[in-house]
């Protein structure tokens, strides 16, 4: 086995991480030049302020762009989002096909003993968010491998092999 897999971005899930917020920036932009009506003003503003919080959202994967995203090694599982994971912490990790929409995001669901004491390794708003959208009080992280190089499958047998062989 493998001393260790690192984990980068692929090129294009960076620009689709980016492109949408400029989009929505021009439009809204475009709006309040184009329409002095209050309603498109208000529609103009929402635009503005998702594709800020989109990029707010985003900015340690657009930071991590050129390193890194993720490294599975004798340490555990070092995430972009959630930080260094410990094999310690660690009882299970499974790979997770979800589908939002018309496509799909794979994640590397890791099954640790206490989810919360990882919401400190995000940032303020990420965690308040964090604690109303996902399944932090039940036990597990998922962690985005979608757009990750190697894919999802490599990443989750690389996290399964470090995991066997710590004997959990």
């Amino acid at each position: 086995m493998e001393s260790e897999l690192q984990a980068r971005f692929r090129p294009y899930y960076i620009v689709n991480l980016i492109w949408m917020p400029i989009v929505l920036v021009i439009l809204g932009l475009w709006i309040l030049s184009e329409q002095p009506s209050v309603d498109w003003a208000a529609a103009a503003i929402a635009m503005l302020a998702l594709s800020a919080g989109i990029l707010f959202m985003l900015r340690r994967a657009i930071f991590r762009f050129g390193s890194s995203a993720m490294t599975i090694d004798a340490h555990g599982i070092d995430h972009w989002t959630w930080g260094l994971i410990p094999w310690r912490d660690i009882e299970e990790v499974e790979l997770r096909r979800e589908t939002p929409g018309f496509t799909f995001t794979y994640f590397l669901r890791v099954n640790v003993h206490d989810s919360r004491s990882y919401l400190g390794n995000v940032g303020g708003i990420e965690r308040w968010l964090r604690t109303k959208t996902m399944g932090t009080t039940t036990g597990y992280l998922d962690l985005l491998v979608s757009g990750l190089k190697p894919g999802p499958v490599q990443i989750h047998a690389a996290a399964a092999a470090f995991l066997e062989q710590r004997g959990k």
